[in-house]
């Protein structure tokens, strides 16, 4: 089976007030020394491809370059990474390789320079081009305007992706309507928009919480914004994520299909052979070692069959009694499709298909409450 890599980058200028992610902010930092912090990690991300012997030459079909903020790597040092993938793995010749970018590095010969290098997908933070939903979020960096975006739409021999936050609260119905008619003037080939998450411990959870009188406001614009990208052509194909026909993503689907994926640097999360794994480094430890410390993330067989129903019933098409069975080599379990079929009655699941044919999906009312109907459904399980 073909393997996705992940490279994760933890560098941003600085945080914005909802990440959870692990990453170093570099605005405080002179010149000099981010640009030393920055060519220690490269090259310590080098030595990790290198010395993880146990991967080298297997087939690799998607490079995701995610962070922090990638775009702040030197192109130059961009190139001699995916040189070095391409050296180790036998990456495919028409591989998607990904590079996620932030608006103020929207610099054309800097994305040229990273297109020459291999990249044929760029995935733009936006979050929102309402003013108000920047500062409400605590996003830093500036709002995209329409120069930044056309820049962004005219390069050539990539997919256009951006990223988007929805259902934030008290977001009025206007203020998404800037972001929907944002995407009819541009149409990049794929959306990513993911309902506002308040983690514990991020600036942003000091200062706002979602209360039960935001839920209707946040489902009534979720369902609005499902429809507007449909009318405009665009494949609702998982739970926040929209793609022109063709331009899905091909290493997100790995997360949701359960299929095997390598993460490289601080932090990096890996799931090969069916065992998780995570590189349990701090950026300074990272770059001090010549191979990172991997530490296997124990789970059981029903775990792991929870963990299979969460990410599998975000895609749009959910999942098959064939496909739980590929994966796992047993039946979903009596409980579990008990639960199913009661689910199924309350109109929050649609089954179809018979006997062990059957294709398991949410509506669209069970999208909106995908936590509690998995919390329901994998009960049984742990």
């Amino acid at each position: 089976m073909n393997t996705g890599i992940y490279i994760h980058i933890p560098f941003c200028r600085t945080k914005c007030d909802y990440c959870s992610f692990y990453s170093v902010p570099t605005a405080a930092m002179s010149d000099d020394a981010r640009n030393h912090c920055i060519d220690g990690y490269i090259n310590a991300l080098l030595n990790e491809l290198h010395n993880r012997i146990e991967y080298h030459g297997i087939d690799v079909d998607t490079v995701y370059i995610g962070g922090g903020t990638p775009s702040l790597i030197p192109p130059p040092s961009l190139s001699t990474l995916i040189c070095v993938l391409k050296e180790t793995f036998a990456v495919h010749q028409n591989a998607e390789i990904t590079i996620e970018c932030n608006p103020e590095d929207i610099d054309t010969e800097r994305i040229h320079q990273y297109i020459d290098s291999g990249v044929n997908r760029l995935t733009l933070g936006v979050q929102s081009v309402s003013t108000q939903m920047h500062s409400r979020i605590g996003r830093r960096g500036p709002v995209v305007t329409p120069e930044i975006m056309q820049v962004f739409m005219d390069l050539k021999n990539v997919d256009h992706c951006i990223d988007l936050i929805t259902g934030i609260p008290l977001q009025q119905r206007h203020e998404l309507e800037e972001d929907i008619r944002f995407i009819e003037r541009y149409r990049p080939e794929h959306i990513s928009a993911y309902m506002l998450s308040i983690e514990k411990g991020t600036p942003l959870s000091t200062r706002m919480n979602s209360t039960p009188e935001d839920e209707p406001i946040q489902r009534d614009n979720y369902f609005y914004f499902i429809e507007q990208c449909i009318a405009m052509g665009y494949c609702h194909y998982e739970i926040s994520n929209f793609a022109l026909p063709g331009h899905e993503s091909k290493h997100n689907l790995k997360y949701w299909k359960f299929m095997p994926y390598i993460g490289f640097g601080a932090s990096a999360h890996t799931f090969y052979n069916g065992v998780r794994s995570c590189n349990n480094h701090t950026l300074e430890e990272y770059i001090a070692s010549d191979i990172p410390c991997v530490i296997i993330d124990e789970r059981s067989k029903n775990q792991m069959m929870a963990e299979y129903l969460m990410t599998a019933l975000r895609l749009i098409d959910g999942f098959s009694d064939q496909e739980f069975y590929e994966v796992f080599r047993e039946a979903i379990p009596e409980k579990v499709a008990e639960r199913f079929d009661t689910l199924s009655s309350q109109k929050l699941v649609t089954i179809s298909g018979m006997n062990s044919q059957k294709q398991y999906s949410l509506t669209m009312d069970g999208l909106f409450l995908l936590d509690t109907i998995v919390y329901h459904l994998t009960e049984p399980l742990l």
